[in-house]
């Protein structure tokens, strides 16, 4: 696999108008973060599809998934205030190209609406602890699921897979999906499909600010190189699992969890 290094010294940023340079930078951070977490969600997301370690895997994943809807959620409040409030829009949607612009436009009309999923989970079950909720779904939730705790040596393998039967529940009733497995796929598809947008936007506007302030794109990657990374794993074989064994030596060198 290889990948361009594309030299952006500082002083490139200080040539960029202010209001532009720091949402850009802005930007370009909310993208890492937020394409860190989707490859995490979907390692996450990988294994076996029933049984104590899918439920566990699930646990994991979907506490990915939720943490996305906030990193999306704030993305978009970025570009409303950053860019459409601040006027950028008025410079530059005309300059972007058609994917860019569309995706923004996607993007905005999506977090318009405020049923949607990710600002329905973010706010129900991302940002804070609402015990209001639990009460209203608490007698609904399957009795018949497994009401259980998981103890381990180790805190990075204990499970307490109760109180997540009551959150899936509530989750599943409040973005209208049949079951968990459609609940999970919904926020998965939500949440790519999103970030997507974002990712798209995000380098367009990079180029467009190029064209404008830093002589072209195209003069930047004249001066970029290619690197190889070795040993790099398909995107869909790369699993995380939720239990793992910890080892006393890596306790004694403080790799593992108490």
């Amino acid at each position: 696999m290889e990948v361009h290094v594309v030299p952006m010294p500082k002083k490139l940023f200080a040539g960029i108008p202010e209001k532009e340079r720091f949402f850009l930078l802005h930007a370009l951070h909310a993208a890492n973060e937020i394409n860190v977490l989707v490859k995490l969600f979907q390692y996450t997301s990988q294994g076996p599809e029933d049984g104590l370690i899918a439920r566990a895997n699930m646990v994991q994943a979907l506490t990915i998934g939720r943490v996305i809807t906030g990193k999306l959620s704030n993305a978009s409040t970025l570009i409303h205030q950053g860019y459409i409030q601040a006027g950028l829009d008025k410079i530059y949607n005309n300059d972007l190209g058609p994917e860019a612009a569309a995706s923004v436009s996607n993007l905005m009309a999506y977090f318009a609406d405020r049923d949607n999923l990710i600002t329905t989970v973010r706010d129900g079950f991302a940002s804070h602890y609402d015990t209001g909720r639990l009460k209203k779904h608490f007698d609904t939730a399957p009795e018949n699921d497994h009401w259980e705790i998981i103890l381990a040596p180790h805190h990075a393998n204990t499970l307490y897979f109760a109180p997540e039967i009551v959150l899936l529940h509530a989750m599943v009733s409040e973005i209208h999906a049949g079951n968990r497995d459609e609940a999970f796929a919904k926020l998965m598809d939500d949440t790519a499909k999103v970030a997507g947008w974002f990712n798209n936007f995000v380098i367009g506007f990079l180029i467009v600010a190029t064209e404008k302030h830093l002589g072209g794109f195209a003069q930047l990657d004249s001066n970029s190189q290619l690197v190889e990374i070795p040993d790099a794993l398909a995107f869909y074989d790369l699993k995380v699992p939720f239990f793992t064994e910890v080892r006393p030596e890596d306790r004694l060198k403080g790799r593992g969890t108490k």
